[in-house]
């Protein structure tokens, strides 16, 4: 839910950043967002008993919802949030965030993990 309301944040109250800057802050925000959503989700599906088999898929639902909810957050960014875009390098950052994230708790779980 937080990183829906952080989506709909009017653009006009956001900071302007030139195409060519790929490394803005508005990148690593979204590295570091969803990085961090990926973690806590795998964690939390790798900890809960109620459903055996997120439980045991634990990095890969995290990954597919996380993807999926980038995707989806950021096509309707473009359409339903006042002075914003949808951006393809958004959802670029949006990913390789997922991938650090589950790199992380890859390291933090080792191999049950899979």
């Amino acid at each position: 839910m937080v990183v829906a309301m952080l989506y709909a944040i009017p653009g006009g109250d956001l900071p302007v950043v030139e195409v060519w800057d790929l490394l803005s802050f508005d990148k690593f925000a979204h590295f570091g967002v969803f990085a961090l959503l990926a973690l806590f989700l795998s964690v939390g599906l790798k900890r809960q008993v109620s459903f055996p088999i997120l439980n045991r898929r634990a990095l890969r639902s995290s990954a597919l919802f996380c993807l999926i909810y980038g995707g989806l957050l950021e096509a309707l960014q473009g359409i339903l949030f006042e002075d914003r875009v949808s951006d393809w390098f958004d959802f670029a950052a949006n990913a390789l965030g997922v991938l650090f994230g589950l790199v992380i708790f890859r390291l933090l779980y080792g191999k049950e993990a899979i």
